[in-house]
């Protein structure tokens, strides 16, 4: 929560932070909705297919503005891929 609150851009980078599918719904509502970033990294963390349904349906509500989703280096599957 403290590195979605001190990014200063419309990106959201949150690399390398060993985040997993329960941080995800903090991600959705700080970093997603509340933040409204643009780009959102997420490379390199341990994030699973639940954690990425938790993301689309972040993405799907009315105040995301998120285009660049990345989500290389987790352990998402084709199920999280699906959820997307």
């Amino acid at each position: 929560e403290t590195v979605i609150q001190r990014s200063e851009y419309e990106g959201l980078d949150l690399r390398c932070q060993e985040l997993k599918d329960q941080d995800m719904g903090i991600v959705v509502a700080k970093g997603i909705i509340e933040k409204r970033s643009t780009q959102l990294n997420l490379m390199y963390n341990d994030i699973t297919p639940a954690g990425v349904s938790v993301l689309a349906d972040g993405l799907r509500n009315k105040n995301s503005r998120v285009k660049v989703l990345i989500l290389s280096q987790n352990r998402i599957s084709d199920g999280g891929v699906r959820s997307l």
